[in-house]
């Protein structure tokens, strides 16, 4: 079974939001998900910018981002470990 649908529809959104900065990606993927579960009755909403601010939290580096070198060195590294 795969993974995405393979409609025409979907492949063209897909293209179309590959290009948008990533704080307008996780919005939609919010909103979608908001789509599929239910909400509850009298639940108060929790706002936006909140929610966003954790998840850019979570999706932020504890130290200073890898450099060209560290990531060739970690894949040779996996590499070597993977084939010999």
């Amino acid at each position: 079974m795969s993974r995405r649908p393979g409609t025409p529809e979907y492949d063209q959104i897909l293209r179309q939001v590959k290009n948008w900065p990533l704080e307008w990606r996780v919005l939609l993927v919010q909103d979608i998900l908001f789509t599929v579960v239910p909400s509850r009755e009298g639940a108060s909403a929790r706002p936006r910018e909140a929610t966003w601010r954790r998840a850019r939290g979570l999706l932020r580096p504890a130290g200073r981002p890898p450099s060209d070198a560290d990531i060739r060195r970690w894949l040779e590294e996996h590499r070597l470990e993977k084939y010999g």
